[in-house]
Order: structure tokens, then C-alpha cells, then sequence
């Protein structure tokens, strides 16, 4: 659709909207009755005449207060906050559409303070919204030891794979965010950045299905967003976290200290890895009568440490505006020893076999800093917010080589490999709310990155000379990306309908050097529109409708055209030419809402264009060249579904099925596949009093279709066994993972072309058991009592 309409489109909706409703404004200010001081955070409810809260907010740091939007009626009002007795204003008659102002409230300071007060909440443990859902841990059982990897696991629509990666509805191209910040700051992975994080320290995962125009066109087929534990009143308090296991040790400790206005979060850590992977692979060449085949065979042993840390710090100026800045930093190290056995055949006779063992050292040392700032308006209708952030991640990629033919060392090699990635992002958003009913928002944002990768090779020259610089295979790869994005979202809402739709327009600018050679990359351009619409049917039936476009732009090691010589049989490079992946994403859901229980239906279909496929490229003597081309289109017709279920206090269970149709088509290849594809992951929690617990928790998929074949995903099953001690601030936890044999778990990938056919089978090592323990330390944070919300979507 052109630009042009679609801004028309926006511009009549918005002003053809007008929609308004009867409602009354509520404004008041709380202060303690001897002192007359305002009094900060009391919660303030209105409840109709069923006793049924249809209203609440927080009174901000002079103890003002507004309630907006309240149907015409007659109310009772509550004020309550710790260390005062409960007030309440009975019989409120809002009779006319305008602004109430009830004055000064006054709340008596409560003498009889218990020592410790215990509020079972109601809160569910799931909360649905407009573009998705909340999971509120507090209300779960953790484990102790447990990581944000291993929290997502819990959720509906969410799987994890073994290594920590999360996907949501079968699609790895999410965002994370960690308390409204991308991952990026805590770790180049997604999967690294949830490792660092304790469950302990996570109050609320915000699962966003349906990414409004606000979030990156990149990468976001769904977003999560992780709210970290943040001190309400002068406190300090930490938590210790100590993992041991077969494959795995790590000791993380962290520290929230409240001071006034002042809240600092340090936290530290440090992990040590351990495992061990094969691999086998037959390739028969078919383009021509000569039967030739390859075989091989490898076996990895793979150790890695990883110390990590950081500070963040909060000032909140007043309950309008707060400001924050945080550093982190990240040393990483790997080590992986491999011994691969190749034997190439010509016509069913041996041609060439030899070893090739390899020694590779890979890491990165990441330092990443960030300031932000939030505020809001008065009457809390405006609210605006900007964040700067900046990291700077150095790499090395290191291997000697040798290689035997009938136990000689007849060649060695030598790679030294660095690089340098900076990134700087300055973004800017602001929320205001125009009506009751309508909500605009907007912002603009901007990415400099720069990559500098540079590649040394040498070659030991027999029978006893030195190693040799290598300057045909010796690189260096500059690449330099500028992303310019700004987006309009219009929210509004009708009874039981809500809208949202919106724009986001990004231009990508990039500069590419070769061995001193300019590549002519042109410009990439995309507007990206999304559509939502939300059909609620009393409080526990919802209907949405969603149309939204994405792209996925190519990433770094898909774009370096350098070639890695470690495998002489299968060559990898990358192509800088490559543009971005569209995506037309289309869906229908339903969403069911009663007290404990959450389910979720959707039918969705996606269709992809300009899609990046990795190709294989036969050359003479059975070498393969493995990169990357815009030849593919893909059509993906799906299905899921979600069941979240608590039992009293003694049981919740989480259950996701997706099931999947794709087709696969290259006109320049001249090749098609299409395939089914189904998956269930599971989580179940059951508490067995007296601090004891015990959870299931598992996932089966169906191997994932391509355009060349097919690959298998993991399958994983967990049992943890948790202990929890006096006052809940030491914890115990036994986790079991893959106990069946066999040791390894084989993924066999799958390639059928008219010029070859290859068989993959890479094994891992699966069976894990931890020991954990976890211990809470310091003043628990005393929190306000808060009114039961029966409606979901409030």
C-alpha cells in the first residue's frame, strides 16, 4: 500500500473517530491526619454497588490522585497504604460528565503494625490485554536456581530450546526487552542475556503478541519483555544463586538497595560450561554418472566461562519523572577441541581420507552503558520517555590446524581472527492521551552500527619452515549500518470494541568494505503497517483480528563474503548483497478468561517474499560452497493453541500445541518442498505442602521443513524437585533433565536437490542434573495492599 494512502487512511480514522461517552473525572489529594504531610503511594479504588473495583491508581509523590473515565453513577471510594488505617468515601454521586473534586483526604496512622502481614493475593498468574497477555511469577512456584530461560518456559505461546533460545507461536524472529531495554545491553544472545537474569528478581513477563508499530520492523514477530523487582521504601536485600551440575556451574549474586530516591541493582556472575557433540554427514554428488560420496565423522569437546555484571541505578525525581543509567560488561571465552574424519570416494573407490584436528578459541568481551529518562504530565495523559544506549563488544576467533594422511602431518593452518562491533541507539516515544477513549503515540528512533572484522591466515611450510602469511585468504570486512525509523500508532475504543492501528517507516543505509574494496549496497526502505482489532464479549470472551508487516533484515555472518577454509570439504560464506525478508502476517484469535484459568486459540497465516535461504554450491573434487541468496518464498499456514490453568494453590499447569502447513518455492533454483509440522511443550507445577513442590516440564516438535529438506528441533523433558525453608528465603532444588538414555540426542538434517542429496546427524549431549540453592537475604519489601481487579482487561 502506498505511504501516501495509508497516512490518509490514519489521518480519517483519527478524525472521524469522535467517539465520547458520559464520563466523570475524580480528583483528590491524601495526607496523614497529625501531620498534614502528603502521603505518596496510597492506593485509591472506586467500587460500583457490587463492591467490584472498576478503578484504581496510585497517588503520586504529593499525594494527588485523578480517577478518569467513570461511568455515570453512584461509588464507594477506598484509600489504603501501609502503616495506615483503610478509609473509605461512601456514596459518591458522579452525576454529570465533569471534574469532582473531593479535596483533601486524611488517613490516620495505624499503631497496631503486625510484624509481618501476609496478603493472599488474586491476582492471576495470567492477565490478558490488548496485544497479548502478562505471567506474574510471584504467584508461581520458582525453583531455586531458576533463570529467566527456565521461567519462559512456564508461559503459554513461549518454547525454549535446550541452548536458552526462546521462540514464541514457532518463530525465533522475537525481541526481548528487559525492563523496556533490548537484551542487547546485557549480552550479544538473547539466550546469554536469560541466563544472566534470576527468576527471583522477576515480578512480571509481558508476553506482546501483536507488536504495535512502536517495536523495531526487524525481529518482531512477537516481543517479551521482563520487569526486574525494583524496592518501593528504604531497603536493602539479595539474592544468592548457586548452580552445580554434569554440564554446567554458576554462582550469581545480586543486591537491590533503596536509599530515599536512590535505588541501586549491582549484580555479578560467573558460569562454567562443559560438553561434548558429534557429528556425522554422507554426501553423494548426483549432477553427474560418477558415483562420488563423502563421509565424515567429528567428535567436539567444548568448554567455555562466562563472567558477567553490572550496576543499574534509578533516581525518581518525584511519581512523574525518574531517570536511570546502567554499564554492564561480559567476558566470555570458548574452547572447543575437534578431531573430523574425512574419506572421499570416487566411483565406490577411496580417493582421499585424512584427519584434521583443530584447536578454536572463541569469545567476546562486551561493555554496554544506558540512560533513560520517563515522565508524565500532571493529569498523567502525556507521558514521555527517551533512552540512549551504547555497547562496544570486541571478538576473537582463533584455530591452529593440523591435518594427518595415514597418521602424518602433512599440512597446518593457522586463523587468527578479531573483531570489533559498536553500536549506538537514541530513541524518543511519547503517549497522550487525547479522550477517554483515544490514546496517540509516537516517536523516532536511530541505530549506528559498525562492524570491523579482520582475518588472518597462515600456512606452515614443511619439512621444518615457519608459518607463512596466506594474502589471498587473509580479509578484512568493514561494514557500517544507520537505521532511521519513526512510527504513529491511534488507539481507540468503543464499549466493548478496540482499535489500534499504525505505521512505522525505517530507511537502512549501509557502507560495506572488501579487501579495500566499495560494495554498491543500495538503500533498504520499508513502511511496515499493523492493524489490531479487539471484540470483547462480557468479561471472558475476546475476538481479535491483526494484520501486521515485518522484515527480517540479513544478519552479519550471512552478509562477510569471507570465506572459513576450516572444513577444506564444506566452505562457508557469507553475501553482503542480500536485502531483507517481507513478511505479511495475518491472524484470528480467541481468548477465554475465568478467574484461575486462561486459554487462547489462533489461526494465522504468513507469507514471506525475498527470502533469505542458505544454498549449497557444488564444486569440483566433492568441496561444497555453503551461503546465502534472496531466492526463497514461503507460505506458512498455522494453527495454536493455549491452556494456563491454577488450582488453588496447589496446581497450575501451562499447555501450547502449534501446528503448521508450509510451502516452500524458488524460481531460481527451480525447486519446491511443503511439509506439516507439529509441536507441544508443557509445564506443570504441583505444590506439596510444607515448602515442598515439584514441576514436569517438556517439549516434543516435529522436525522444521525448508526449502532444501528438512532438520530436526530438540525434544527435552525436566523434572525438578524444590525444597523451600523458613519464611521462603532458602530454597533447594534437584532438576533432572533427559534422564532416559541414550546420552546423546542425534538432530538429523535433511538436503534433496537434483545436484546432490546430504545427510546430517549432529548428536548432543543432553542428560543434565543441577543441584541449586538459592537464599534471600536483608528487609523484605513491604507492599501496599492492593484491591482485588475482577476485570482482566483493565
Amino acid at each position: 500500500m502506498n505511504k501516501w494512502i495509508y497516512t490518509a487512511i490514519l489521518s480519517i480514522l483519527a478524525c472521524s473517530y469522535g467517539l465520547t461517552q458520559n464520563n466523570s473525572q475524580l480528583i483528590g489529594k491524601v495526607a496523614d491526619s497529625i501531620s498534614h504531610q502528603p502521603i505518596p503511594f496510597v492506593t485509591i479504588a472506586i467500587l460500583n454497588q457490587k463492591q467490584t473495583a472498576i478503578k484504581n491508581v496510585v497517588s503520586d509523590s504529593l499525594g494527588y490522585f485523578i480517577l478518569t473515565g467513570i461511568p455515570l453513577g453512584s461509588y464507594n471510594l477506598v484509600l489504603s497504604a501501609v502503616g495506615y488505617k483503610r478509609a473509605i468515601v461512601k456514596d459518591l454521586n458522579l452525576n454529570s460528565a465533569s471534574h469532582v473534586d473531593i479535596g483533601l483526604q486524611l488517613l490516620s496512622p495505624d499503631t497496631g503494625m503486625l510484624k509481618e502481614v501476609i496478603v493472599q493475593g488474586h491476582r492471576p498468574i495470567i492477565s490478558s490485554s490488548l496485544d497479548g497477555f502478562a505471567y506474574n511469577p510471584e504467584n508461581d512456584i520458582i525453583a531455586a536456581g531458576s533463570t529467566a530461560s527456565d521461567l519462559l518456559r512456564k508461559i503459554p505461546m513461549v518454547t525454549v530450546d535446550q541452548n536458552g533460545s526462546p521462540t514464541i507461536r514457532g518463530s525465533s524472529n522475537i525481541r526481548v526487552y528487559i525492563d523496556d531495554k533490548p537484551s542487547d545491553i546485557y549480552a550479544p544472545t538473547v539466550a546469554d542475556a536469560l541466563r544472566q537474569l534470576s527468576a527471583e528478581d522477576i515480578v512480571r513477563v509481558e508476553i506482546i503478541l501483536y507488536p504495535s508499530a512502536k517495536y523495531d520492523a526487524e525481529g518482531t514477530d512477537g516481543v517479551i519483555n521482563i520487569i526486574t523487582r525494583k524496592t518501593r521504601f528504604d531497603a536493602m536485600n539479595g539474592n544468592v544463586q548457586l548452580r552445580i551440575g554434569n554440564r554446567q556451574q554458576f554462582l550469581n549474586t545480586d543486591l537491590n538497595v533503596r536509599r530515599g530516591k536512590w535505588i541501586f541493582s549491582p549484580n555479578a556472575g560467573i558460569s562454567y560450561n562443559n560438553s561434548k557433540s558429534k557429528s556425522a554427514l554422507a554426501r553423494e554428488d548426483l549432477s553427474s554418472n560418477e558415483k562420488d560420496l563423502l563421509e565424515q565423522l567429528g567428535e567436539t569437546d567444548n568448554n567455555g566461562k562466562v563472567f558477567y555484571g553490572g550496576i543499574n541505578s534509578f533516581y525518581v525525581i518525584n511519581d512523574l519523572h525518574a531517570l536511570s543509567a546502567a554499564y554492564r560488561f561480559r567476558f566470555n571465552r570458548n574452547y572447543a577441541d575437534r578431531i573430523l574424519k574425512s574419506n572421499y570416494f570416487e566411483n565406490d573407490s577411496l580417493l582421499t581420507a585424512f584427519t584434521r584436528i583443530t584447536d578454536n578459541t572463541t569469545g567476546n568481551d562486551l561493555n554496554s552503558f544506558n540512560f533513560s529518562y520517563n515522565g508524565k504530565s500532571r493529569n498523567r495523559k502525556r507521558q514521555y520517555s527517551f533512552l540512549v544506549f551504547y555497547f562496544e563488544q570486541g571478538g576473537l576467533d582463533n584455530y591452529d590446524m593440523d591435518q594427518y594422511r595415514k597418521q602424518v602431518n602433512d599440512y597446518r593452518e593457522r586463523f587468527r581472527g578479531s573483531q570489533v562491533n559498536n553500536e549506538l541507539n537514541l530513541q524518543v516515544d511519547y503517549t497522550n492521551n487525547l479522550k477517554d477513549n483515544i490514546t496517540w503515540d509516537a516517536g523516532a528512533k536511530s541505530s549506528f552500527r559498525k562492524y570491523v572484522i579482520v582475518n588472518d591466515f597462515e600456512v606452515y611450510e614443511f619439512p621444518s619452515g615457519p608459518f607463512v602469511y596466506d594474502p589471498g585468504r587473509s580479509n578484512e570486512f568493514d561494514y557500517h549500518r544507520d537505521i532511521h525509523a519513526v512510527y504513529s500508532n491511534l488507539n481507540m475504543r468503543h464499549k466493548s470494541w478496540q482499535l489500534r492501528v499504525g505505521a512505522r517507516y525505517e530507511q537502512t543505509i549501509m557502507q560495506t568494505v572488501f579487501k579495500d574494496s566499495i560494495l554498491a549496497i543500495p538503500d533498504f526502505k520499508n513502511l511496515v503497517p499493523s492493524i489490531l482489532l479487539s471484540k470483547s464479549f462480557g468479561d471472558k470472551h475476546v475476538l481479535k483480528w491483526s494484520y501486521g508487516k515485518r522484515i527480517t533484515r540479513p544478519f552479519l555472518n550471512t552478509l562477510n563474503p569471507a570465506i572459513n577454509y576450516i572444513d577444506s570439504f564444506n566452505l562457508q560464506s557469507g553475501n553482503p548483497y542480500l536485502q531483507p525478508e517481507n513478511t505479511n502476517r495475518y491472524e484470528m484469535s480467541y481468548v477465554f478468561t475465568v478467574k484461575q484459568f486462561f486459554a487462547m486459540a489462533s489461526l494465522y497465516y504468513n507469507s514471506t517474499h525475498n527470502g533469505i535461504e542458505q544454498v549449497r554450491i557444488p564444486y569440483d573434487g566433492g568441496v561444497f560452497m555453503n551461503t546465502y541468496r534472496n531466492i526463497g518464498r514461503s507460505d506458512l499456514l498455522g494453527m495454536y493453541f493455549s491452556v494456563n490453568w491454577k488450582w488453588k494453590q496447589k496446581l497450575s499447569a501451562t499447555v501450547t500445541s502449534n501446528f503448521r502447513q508450509s510451502w516452500f518455492e524458488s524460481e531460481s533454483l527451480q525447486q519446491s518442498n511443503q511439509g506439516f509440522q507439529a509441536g507441544t511443550n508443557f509445564s506443570i507445577t504441583y505444590n506439596l505442602g510444607k515448602g515442598y513442590s515439584i514441576d514436569g516440564l517438556g517439549n516434543i516438535n516435529s522436525p522444521d521443513i525448508t526449502l532444501q529438506g528438512k532438520r530436526e528441533v530438540w525434544k527435552y523433558y525436566a523434572i525438578v524437585f524444590n525444597k523451600k525453608f523458613k519464611g521462603d528465603r532458602t530454597s533447594l532444588s534437584l532438576r533432572i533433565e533427559n534422564i532416559f538414555p541414550p546420552s546423546y540426542q542425534g538432530l538429523t538434517t535433511s538436503w534433496t536437490t537434483p545436484q546432490f542429496s546430504q545427510l546430517q546427524v549432529n548428536s548432543y549431549q543432553n542428560q543434565y542434573l543441577w543441584l541449586s540453592f538459592s537464599w534471600k537475604w536483608g528487609k523484605k519489601e513491604v507492599k501496599a495492599p492492593v484491591i482485588r481487579q475482577e476485570t482482566s482487561n483493565e
